[in-house]
């Protein structure tokens, strides 16, 4: 059986959408249970703003304090998982100055 460009190409494109869709409810849920009810997170950079390839990472604001070995549990919880997709996480207080003022331009409600 042959495959066409085209089949293939929509093949990979429903594989990766599924993929992502997968992600994206994996980490939901991780935070979710992991984190206190009601915890804002939000989403930044270019999934927040539409600019992201299939493939973009996932830059993660939980507006919480936070120490390095809390985020650091849930990274190692994700590079665990079947998630392919890099993840960033940062806490409140955001750092200040330009990082604090690029996240804040293109933040979105995640969860």
């Amino acid at each position: 059986m042959k495959v066409s460009a085209l089949q293939a190409a929509t093949f990979l494109k429903n594989s990766q959408e599924q993929l992502t869709q997968r992600s994206i409810h994996f980490l939901q849920d991780l935070l979710q249970h992991s984190l206190p009810a009601n915890t804002p997170i939000y989403l930044y950079g270019s999934r927040a703003n539409a600019s992201n390839r299939w493939n973009s990472d996932f830059d993660l604001w939980i507006d919480r304090p936070m120490t390095t070995a809390q985020i650091s549990a849930l990274i190692d919880v994700i590079d665990a998982s079947f998630v392919p997709f890099h993840v960033d996480i940062v806490s409140s207080p955001l750092k200040a100055g330009y990082f604090e003022q690029q996240v804040k331009q293109s933040v979105v409600r995640w969860m």
